[in-house]
């Protein structure tokens, strides 16, 4: 019997897929190994997720990253936020350390998530809230929907949850017609590429993180068996407009950071200056719109900043977020001194 050369080359070719997976396969492991978990892992109800607490201290300050960013992107923040409270950071369903969720990737779920992490791993409020990105929206609609736990809100280059009715139409053109480049991506995944390659994966630092922290983080990312799938289903939902948007934060005390320089990659040069400059536009509308949540909304331009602000001027970050935690420590301290004075009797 001959076999026509179409078998051989399916063949070679089923052989070579097998031992480049298998690579993969040991590649992903020797991560893993090299790349464990820093913190804890929580169970939030049949899936567990990764967080990791440092400090003493309350308000507990919860740092919240973008769509596809993990906990230990707050390396540049976190530490001395630790010095004068207790700090959290964690990993958001499928991302990173954690497990993938079997609910839709909408904010308002993350944050639901969020919020029965804190109470599993016995994290009393109140919190102050700092969310990149994504994580602003999530932070958001955490305070939403438990008021009474939020004492403070820090938006880091906040998304908005309608932010696509907002961007330019060769914008949003252009995201939709990427689907196929995420597929690609989620089969690059599941065939372990990126265990193999882990430089691949791209974490926008504009080379300002120190090369070991990088590492540190692609690792990590390349070691997941669900990361990939999990950014891309973050970032759909973004784009769909899933999530509704919060209508107000009260008086809550709300700091919104912006960038003051767009970044390089934020819209594809091919797309004109026009499509990057009603981008911007859009964007610091958005960043207005926010601020007008809360009576105490206020805005801060960290200047040297592309999108990745605790990246680019982490000690804007930290001001912002220290400056809040003093606020109320302040004020909790006057609290308990009226509380004191009010069993004082005169005369």
């Amino acid at each position: 019997m001959n076999l026509s050369p179409l078998f051989w080359t399916l063949s070679l070719l089923a052989v070579s897929l097998t031992f480049f997976f298998s690579l993969g396969v040991l590649a992903k492991r020797r991560l893993k190994k090299k790349y464990p978990p820093i913190g804890q892992m929580i169970d939030i109800g049949g899936y567990r997720l990764h967080m990791h607490i440092e400090g003493e201290g309350t308000p507990t300050v919860v740092l919240d990253s973008g769509a596809g960013g993990i906990g230990i992107a707050w390396e540049l923040v976190r530490p001395a936020i630790a010095k004068v409270a207790r700090v959290v950071v964690y990993d958001r369903a499928g991302l990173g350390w954690s497990d993938p969720s079997p609910k839709p990737r909408r904010a308002d779920v993350m944050a639901e998530e969020l919020h029965t992490l804190l109470q599993n791993a016995n994290v009393e409020a109140p919190f102050i809230l700092v969310g990149h990105s994504l994580g602003g929206v999530v932070a958001r609609q955490f305070a939403a929907k438990y008021p009474n736990e939020v004492v403070g809100l820090v938006m880091v280059d906040s998304a908005h949850e309608q932010q696509v009715k907002h961007f330019p139409e060769a914008l949003v053109k252009m995201v939709n017609s990427m689907k196929g480049m995420m597929g690609v991506m989620k089969l690059m995944s599941k065939l372990n590429i990126f265990a193999l390659k882990p430089e691949l994966i791209q974490i926008g630092d504009n080379g300002k993180l120190s090369k070991g922290l990088v590492a540190n983080m692609q690792g990590v990312m390349a070691s997941s068996n669900s990361h990939a799938e999990a950014m891309i289903a973050e970032t759909e939902s973004v784009f769909a407009a899933e999530t509704q948007p919060v209508s107000t934060l009260g008086n809550l005390p709300l700091t919104v950071i912006r960038h003051g320089q767009l970044d390089e990659n934020a819209v594809p040069p091919s797309l004109g200056q026009q499509v990057r400059d009603d981008y911007e536009a859009a964007w610091q509308k958005l960043q207005m719109e926010i601020i007008s949540l809360s009576t105490q909304g206020r805005l801060i331009v960290a200047e040297r900043s592309g999108h990745n602000i605790m990246f680019d001027q982490p000690e804007i970050v930290i001001e912002s977020i220290l400056e809040m935690v003093g606020k109320i420590q302040s004020e909790d301290l006057l609290t308990v001194a009226e509380k004191e004075m009010s069993h004082v009797q005169i005369g």
